[in-house]
């Protein structure tokens, strides 16, 4: 797993490759941890039900597995758009300011669009329950889809400093797999949307879903892509 990752050779690479998987595995559990106790953005707050088990530190284990996945994916995605789509080189990238800027906010709206899916569906099963639900998106707090793109772009800020500050080395392999898994995850969702909700979700989502699945579209075309 730590080869799909990154490609190690020096013990200063291994070593980042494991800052790298410490963030990934821990800051999503830490804001969840807030949330759960003190609230998210816009004061919302929730719990997670009873029987949705098992759990670590109360938050359940298959959303922290979720969590991993989908900011991985996200990171990944924004990546390959920055070689395939912007031509840019990813360390000579990252090296401008206002560059990670539109990288980490370009990685949290594309994870958050998983949500729009996600959260309403969930819901309607029971999985957690909010609190002071003023209308919404679908029965979910507008404040809910701000803490996802606060979580997704603070995580992948901190791993893409690290790209910087040890100038990491992509693997290649993942970053041209990005699209594919983006593709695929919203189609799980879209159709599970459409079964367990409603079609004016699943085409809501979609609409504000459409520019990222335009270019992972354009991206899953290619017949192969340029090394990182």
């Amino acid at each position: 797993m730590v080869k799909l990752f990154m490609k190690s050779k020096t013990s200063e690479d291994r070593f980042a490759t494991l800052i790298k998987f410490l963030i990934l595995f821990l800051l999503p559990l830490v804001y969840e941890n807030i949330g759960m106790n003190f609230g998210g953005p816009l004061g919302v707050r929730y719990h997670y039900a009873e029987f949705f088990r098992p759990k670590v530190f109360g938050l359940p284990m298959l959303v922290w597995i979720f969590w991993v996945i989908f900011i991985f994916t996200g990171y990944g995605l924004t990546n390959c758009i920055i070689k395939n789509i912007l031509r840019e080189k990813y360390l000579q990238f990252i090296s401008k300011k206002l560059n990670i800027l539109f990288a980490v906010v370009l990685d949290g709206f594309i994870v958050t669009t998983f949500d729009l899916f996600i959260d309403p569906v969930a819901v309607r099963f029971g999985l957690w329950s909010w609190e002071n639900v003023n209308n919404g998106y679908f029965g979910v707090p507008f404040g809910n889809f701000i803490g996802w793109f606060v979580i997704v772009s603070t995580t992948t800020l901190l791993l893409r400093f690290v790209d910087k500050f040890y100038s990491s080395k992509l693997d290649n392999r993942l970053i041209n797999l990005s699209p594919y898994v983006y593709i695929l995850l919203l189609s799980v969702f879209f159709i599970s949307s459409v079964v367990f909700y409603s079609i004016e979700l699943a085409l809501s989502s979609l609409l504000f879903s459409s520019v990222i699945v335009a270019f992972s579209l354009y991206l899953f075309s290619k017949s192969n892509f340029d090394k990182l």
